[in-house]
């Protein structure tokens, strides 16, 4: 549907993408009036279905408002920005005419579409063209280029081909001595670099015009569409314009002396006007770059997970999200998909926060400091986006930034870090109005730091040589990543390193054998990993979002509108089917190891609401067996045992978990 003349087979390319599931970006272009039955038909079709339509110009967007779309926004045409990152080529030798620094250059850009427009009312466009361009060689005493911008065959007869209508202008010049062809097979880029050259452009094709806009050339406009007007106007340049019914020799010799005369002035108005252009036209893409790395991931859950939800969470979460971060800048710093480090700089850059309040790990002096930062700038927060697995006080950090004062800040913290906070608070009423936003991080459970500190000795990565510590950063399990001080890293997969010890529970707290809150239910709004089976290969990593208050629904809805992040509704059960075996672990299984925790000498505090099942006895066994060997005499042996020995005897807990 480029014009109101062509109706339907843009829009067959359209109507397979759609029905083929692909999303579809309608980029700028002068569209409508509909005023064809099949026309108006497939507009009402098609166009609905886009995830965007992008209107060039006011008069289009009133045309498709004319159809009630609601997914539409004003762009630019995406030519502006043709060579954004890339420099214009120089003019290939011989293109331009012989004695082009001997005065004045006019170009011209006829066009094959103008020529039957104009030969429809009885106008003959090359005989007017010619005319103009001789009395302007006689009156500049300059030369003329006359330009090809949509070239096909020579033999070709197509609405895009202006290889006849160039010659027949040349042809029919007086002074077509002081006239060249430019008839190459250019680029775009090159036409570009053509049209820099002139000193004036006589301008029938659209896209010659926008490049004369682009390279400050002073163009005078002959149009068939109000497409050319919108454009110049944009630029203050509409009294440029020729519109069809009033082509005439004498109105382009005047168009053209006037653009030659005042050319510095229009160049400034073209400056003045041109970033604001430009950045239309790249909206675009940066909407069409969102959507083509967003991967829709399902909305349901299977029994187990909705028999979890009934009987633990029904009614507690207000809300779920899936999604990640925009910035692919924040995601590859994250260990999961970026967005709590989004929505801390949200907060703050909205005014929302005063500032944020994390935890961070760091390598100083050969150790790893763990502590409770204040973040003022989005930049400061990127500096805490990796999670930290290791235990430390980080409540008390937090009661000690609130004690300074300041605030609101938006407050990460864990699970059990919240509910001391939440108790402190009620306790100092006087602290409570430097919370701001609480963000709470899911939680299986937290370790000691000597075994990141093991770890990494007995993979010979030393922290005296290290510069930097990421846990986890990467797709799906990831990659516990250190920089060392001569700019190496040390890259060790998570899921058969770190992550194994993790997930046998070496050196896990005590506490957390028997913690019942998995998801921070005392924050306004929590996130963690989506591990859905289906996002596995996913070129970008998921996490999900939970709102447990309004207040964090809100912060999430201001997360999505600020762009900072993609995200998508989904069941709030999605959360317990991608996070389904910590939550075993934290209910049935929590219960199964408080039973016989006194078989491994452990007094743990009895928090269980269930009765446990026979799976959960087994994997109680295996997890607290795990944790007493590691800790004991034999702990440098296992340290050392290859991972596949110790991988099945994971596995086997796991699957204890996963009912």
């Amino acid at each position: 549907m480029t014009n109101s003349r062509c109706p339907s087979e843009d829009s067959f390319d359209k109507r397979v993408a759609v029905i083929g599931g692909t999303p579809l970006v309608k980029m700028s272009q002068a569209l409508g009036p509909f005023r064809s039955l099949a026309n108006r038909t497939a507009a009402r079709i098609v166009l609905p279905q886009a995830h965007r339509v992008f209107a060039r110009g006011k008069e289009t967007e009133s045309h498709l408002a004319s159809l009630g779309l609601r997914n539409v926004s004003p762009a630019a045409d995406l030519a502006f920005i043709l060579n954004d990152r890339v420099p214009l080529p120089d003019v290939p030798a011989g293109v331009l005419p012989d004695g082009e620094a001997e005065g004045t250059l006019i170009g011209v850009c006829p066009s094959e579409v103008l020529d039957r427009a104009c030969a429809a009312r009885g106008t003959d466009l090359a005989g007017v063209l010619a005319a103009a361009l001789d009395a302007l060689v006689e009156e500049t005493g300059g030369r003329v280029a006359i330009v090809a911008h949509s070239l096909l065959e020579p033999e070709k007869s197509s609405h895009t081909n202006d290889y006849r209508i160039c010659v027949r202008v040349r042809d029919r010049m007086a002074r077509s001595d002081r006239a060249s062809l430019v008839l190459a097979d250019l680029s775009p880029s090159e036409l570009r670099a053509v049209i820099s050259r002139c000193d004036c452009l006589v301008a029938a094709r659209f896209h010659s015009m926008i490049s004369a806009l682009c390279v400050g050339v002073p163009p005078v406009v002959l149009a068939w569409s109000h497409k050319y007007r919108e454009v110049m106007s944009d630029f203050g340049l509409e009294r440029f314009v020729i519109e069809r019914e009033e082509i005439s020799a004498a109105r382009i010799v005047e168009g053209v002396r006037a653009a030659l005369a005042e050319r510095e002035s229009i160049r400034r108005l073209i400056g003045n006007a041109f970033d604001a252009v430009a950045a239309s036209a790249r909206s675009q893409i940066d909407d069409a770059a969102g959507l083509l790395s967003k991967t829709r991931a399902r909305k349901g859950a299977g029994a187990v997970a909705r028999r979890l939800y009934a009987r633990f969470y029904e009614n507690i979460f207000l809300s779920a999200r899936i999604g990640y971060a925009s910035d692919p800048a924040v995601r590859a710093r994250a260990a999961s998909g970026g967005l709590v480090t989004a929505l801390l700089a949200e907060e703050i850059r909205s005014g929302r926060a005063a500032g944020a309040v994390a935890a961070r790990a760091d390598v100083e002096n050969g150790e790893l400091s763990l502590r409770t930062v204040r973040c003022s700038t989005p930049d400061e927060v990127a500096s805490c986006s990796t999670s930290v697995y290791s235990d430390f006080n980080h409540a008390k950090g937090v009661l000690a930034v609130l004690e300074r004062g300041g605030g609101p800040y938006a407050i990460v913290a864990l699970p059990c870090q919240w509910r001391a906070l939440n108790l402190a608070l009620e306790k100092r009423p006087d602290l409570r109005s430097g919370v701001g936003l609480r963000i709470g991080l899911w939680c299986g459970h937290a370790t000691d730091k000597k075994l990141i500190e093991d770890f990494l000795t007995g993979r010979g990565v030393r922290l005296a040589d290290a510069r930097a510590l990421w846990y986890r950063r990467g797709l799906w399990r990831g990659e516990t990543v250190v920089e060392l001080r001569n700019g190496d890293e040390r890259r060790i997969p998570f899921a058969t390193g770190y992550g194994l010890l993790q997930n046998l529970y070496v050196d896990c707290k005590t506490r957390c054998f028997t913690c019942p809150d998995h998801f921070a239910l005392g924050a306004d709004v929590s996130f963690g990993d989506a591990w859905l089976a289906e996002l596995r290969r996913s070129p970008v990593k998921h996490s999900i979002a939970l709102a447990l208050t309004r207040r964090g629904a809100e912060a999430l809805d201001a997360l999505e509108a600020g762009g900072a992040a993609y995200l998508e509704e989904i069941e709030p059960v999605v959360a317990v089917e991608a996070q389904k075996r910590a939550v075993v672990w934290h209910t049935f299984g929590a219960a199964g190891r408080e039973r016989i925790a006194p078989l491994f000498g452990l007094a743990l505090p009895s928090r269980a609401r269930v009765r446990p099942r026979w799976n959960d006895y087994c994997s109680a066994l295996l997890i607290l067996g795990a944790y007493r060997a590691y800790g004991s005499p034999l702990r440098p042996l296992l340290m050392k045992l290859p991972w596949p020995l110790s991988y099945p005897y994971m596995l086997l807990q796991k699957a204890l978990l996963n009912f």
